[in-house]
């Protein structure tokens, strides 16, 4: 507790509280339902030490490139949830130390046909904010194409994170995502000025946020992840454009306005997946696993718990398949332990990997790590069907088994990590088809372990191994 107001204490010292300060970032999105009719949600998150926002319906204004505008009328939810986010209206964000409120709008509207720009926005933003906007005014925008291709915006899957510890390498990735399987393309922009005006000006007076030189501030164009070491305390804001293609053609775009708060701490750190270099990456360098069509992917990730105070989340595409991936995470004496488990089908196989994020946070901080996973559908000689796979005993107090089937002669790999992910030992056979049970030969010490099972390099599964001898 005592950590906790003193990182609060921090926080107020960076944030104005004046009851124009309020504003602290959101975004619109736009669903397909059936012709012209599309469901809005504007989401709005609010500094809870400013005025409150109206809890009543808003008029999005859908703007033409002529400047003719459609006034769209979306009704406030005061008991609703976040269909992505989970979080219920007029409600205080968890996981921050500092108090930030949602607030939703939305509903199923008619949208003319042709190129809209769908823009609200009042005043103001917060009179702290450091890189050239304070106590400007806001506007929340996104384009979208109306006509027969019927088309939905894309999304960004993950709530925003606005605390950033200061010096501490931080990741943060919004999950841009397109139900319609658009190509996405996403930037920093600066954001933009009074609501009031078509095209909303873009903020000229911004400046791009300072950044330690071995970590500069970028968004990754392959994952869309956020990568920063900020060296300096204070409010910032920035937006993040997620343009969509179709064709070679752009069909709209969302912006993510938001507000980040630079804190030092050096007792609160951001929590971090301690086994990460369990997974397999691919050959850029990112965690990259690859399963088949109908073949079982799982893996568990380890963060440090003991302050007692650590939890975890996923988010991403598979999770909102009819075919859903599961994630669950629970602790283990000073650990938690994620899991996450998905088993495709063939309607899932395709050539795009999936975007999983995998939050950890302690209700100060949090850091986000991306995994992409790919579902083949090509059965070859050199795929294998998994149809066992156990290590035991578990606990133990020296030897360990492996016992797995393969369906043709393998290169079998056992990788011991320890839960700072370094390795430790490992030893590998080749093995023809058929039922195989495995004895190791690691002379471990008493602690906790990551088994990793590889077959010709790629790795099958991770399990905790417990010594105690």
């Amino acid at each position: 507790m005592k950590k906790l107001i003193i990182l609060l204490s921090l926080v107020f010292t960076f944030s104005n509280t004046t009851e124009a300060s309020h504003f602290m970032g959101g975004e619109i999105t736009v669903t397909h339902v059936s012709g012209n009719n599309y469901f809005i949600i504007l989401t709005a998150f609010r500094d809870m030490n400013g005025i409150t926002f109206p809890q009543f319906a808003q008029t999005i204004s859908a703007y033409d490139s002529a400047g003719n505008v459609t006034p769209i009328l979306v009704n406030y939810h005061a008991i609703s949830v976040h269909p992505l986010y989970g979080f219920q209206t007029f409600t205080q964000v968890p996981n921050i130390a500092y108090p930030v409120e949602i607030d939703m709008w939305y509903d199923t509207v008619f949208i003319p046909t042709g190129i809209k720009y769908l823009t609200w926005g009042s005043c103001c933003r917060n009179s702290s904010i450091v890189n050239g906007v304070a106590d400007d005014d806001f506007s929340l925008v996104a384009e979208v194409t109306i006509s027969s291709i019927n088309n939905s915006s894309p999304v960004f899957l993950t709530p925003p994170i606005m605390i950033v510890p200061q010096n501490v390498p931080w990741q943060y990735n919004p999950l841009p995502y397109d139900a319609d399987g658009d190509s996405l393309v996403w930037s920093f922009e600066d954001p933009y000025g009074d609501a009031f005006i078509f095209p909303p000006p873009q903020l000229n007076n911004i400046t791009t946020p300072s950044s330690d030189p071995n970590n500069v501030l970028r968004i990754d164009s392959i994952t869309g992840q956020i990568d920063w070491t900020a060296p300096y305390q204070g409010n910032y804001v920035m937006m993040v454009k997620c343009e969509e293609y179709r064709n070679g053609v752009k069909i709209g775009e969302i912006n993510r306005d938001m507000q980040y708060i630079v804190l030092l701490d050096t007792s609160i750190m951001a929590p971090v997946v301690s086994n990460i270099s369990t997974i397999p990456t691919n050959n850029t360098g990112y965690p990259y696993i690859v399963t088949q069509q109908n073949q079982n992917v799982s893996f568990s990730l380890m963060v440090d718990n003991s302050a007692n105070n650590v939890s975890m989340q996923a988010f991403g595409e598979p999770f909102l398949l009819s075919n859903s991936a599961t994630f669950t995470s629970v602790q283990n004496g000073t650990e938690i332990i994620g899991s996450f488990d998905w088993n495709p089908t063939n309607t899932e196989a395709r050539t795009n990997p999936y975007f999983v994020v995998f939050r950890t946070t302690n209700g100060s901080y949090s850091f986000d790590e991306t995994i992409q996973i790919e579902v083949s559908s090509v059965t070859s000689v050199n795929d294998i069907i998994v149809e066992e796979f156990n290590i035991f005993p578990n606990p133990t107090n020296d030897e360990f088994y492996v016992e797995l089937s393969l369906d043709k002669t393998s290169k079998i790999s056992i990788v011991v990590y320890n839960l700072l992910g370094e390795k430790v030992s490992d030893f590998s056979v080749t093995k023809p088809s058929g039922k195989h049970l495995l004895k190791s030969d690691c002379n471990l010490k008493s602690g906790n372990y990551i088994i990793s099972i590889l077959k010709d390099n790629v790795e099958l599964k991770s399990e905790k191994l417990i010594i105690t001898n």
